[in-house]
């Protein structure tokens, strides 16, 4: 088959292990795991910002000049004669216009619970979601779709080499310290994290994430100025900035790998979706502690993979990791989620759609 994919309308799409990779976000690094991995076996086209990863046929663009993109991304779909045209873009408007126009089969992927707020003239929308959660949440706006998982790569559990050195560069022991890894947003629950490391100063805590948007650096100094006023940099917190260069994702696996556990304390008011640095700090071996919400429960086995807190107070996360430090060597963490899952989901519904056999409409 021929296969089209559009990835990010702003990051670089990289493959985490290679050694220029300059990708610092987790689903585009997913955009372009998956253009590789298909391409072992299709001829892919790979639409991506300039930096990203040579994957197949890869066009660069800038999302900057919405009218060239439309115009570059209709020449190069012309010469390559797609089959199947998958849109992984933020806002999905290019992709599906295109495919309205040059009558391609075309897939929208969405990785947020909210995402099909986003319009598009005239044309049906086949959506491919990223959880059960997900689709029940776009059932309910009107809208059928079709779930394909994240595929987590062996990266994650390889180059247990190379994590000493890093450990040693950021004064860390194995093993020693409990990890928040993620967007420092409140829906991240990094403010609920931040009130867990005050309660227990007995504990030794990192916070950690690698920031490019500004809305994102913002967030990132409002935390760590609330974190600085309390006085917990100079106690039990560490806060270990993601380098933005080639060494980010060893830098991210050794972190994920070594600590304790992961804990991402997730507001109710956001839904995660997947929660890709969760998947990848259990297919790191290390354990997850986490707000019980639907979509996590789906994803993960409580007592093997994670420790879910199904009740959102303080209180009762301080209560859930003082249990899991006690009983921290009775999860073995197993991440079904892997590559080769998520693209034989792909092929069986880009097969399915190519041959009519499936179409995913609006109700």
């Amino acid at each position: 088959m021929r296969i089209a994919i559009a990835s990010s309308t702003y990051y670089r799409a990289c493959l985490p292990w290679e050694r220029d990779c300059r990708s610092y976000y987790g689903s585009e690094a997913y955009h372009a795991i998956l253009a590789w991995a298909l391409s072992h076996e299709h001829e892919v086209i790979f639409f991506a910002p300039a930096g990203s990863s040579l994957i197949g046929t890869t066009y660069y663009y800038n999302y900057s000049q919405e009218s060239d993109v439309f115009t570059l991304t209709g020449l190069r779909l012309e010469e390559f004669d797609a089959d199947v045209f998958i849109d992984m873009t933020a806002t999905a408007q290019t992709v599906p216009l295109l495919a309205y126009y040059t009558d391609i089969p075309y897939l929208a992927f969405r990785n947020g619970y909210n995402a099909y707020t986003y319009p598009v003239m005239g044309k049906e929308r086949n959506y491919v979601v990223i959880s059960k959660t997900n689709q029940k949440e776009f059932a309910k706006a009107g809208f059928r779709s079709e779930v394909c998982y994240y595929g987590i790569p062996d990266f994650y559990s390889s180059g247990r080499d190379e994590d000493a050195a890093i450990l040693n560069a950021y004064n860390l022991e194995p093993k020693s310290y409990y990890l928040f890894l993620n967007r420092p947003h409140k829906h991240k629950g990094i403010y609920t994290f931040l009130e867990i490391v005050e309660a227990l100063p007995a504990y030794k805590f990192v916070m950690s994430w690698g920031v490019t948007s500004q809305e994102h650096i913002r967030e990132a100094e409002n935390v760590l100025k609330t974190a600085t006023e309390r006085g917990l940099l100079e106690k039990n917190l560490k806060y270990i900035p993601l380098p933005l260069n080639p060494q980010h994702h060893r830098v991210k696996r050794a972190l994920l790998r070594n600590a304790k556990a992961l804990v991402i304390p997730l507001h109710p008011e956001y839904i995660e979706g997947f929660g890709l640095v969760q998947a990848e700090a259990i297919a790191a071996g290390t354990p997850l502690l986490t707000w019980g919400q639907e979509s996590q429960k789906e994803l993960w086995k409580e007592g093997r993979d994670a420790y879910f807190v199904n009740e959102y107070r303080v209180s009762a996360f301080i209560k859930a990791l003082q249990e899991l430090n006690a009983s921290i060597d009775t999860f073995k963490p197993k991440c079904e989620y892997t590559v080769e899952r998520s693209v034989n989901s792909w092929l069986e519904l880009i097969k399915k759609v190519i041959n009519g056999e499936l179409s995913l409409i609006h109700i």
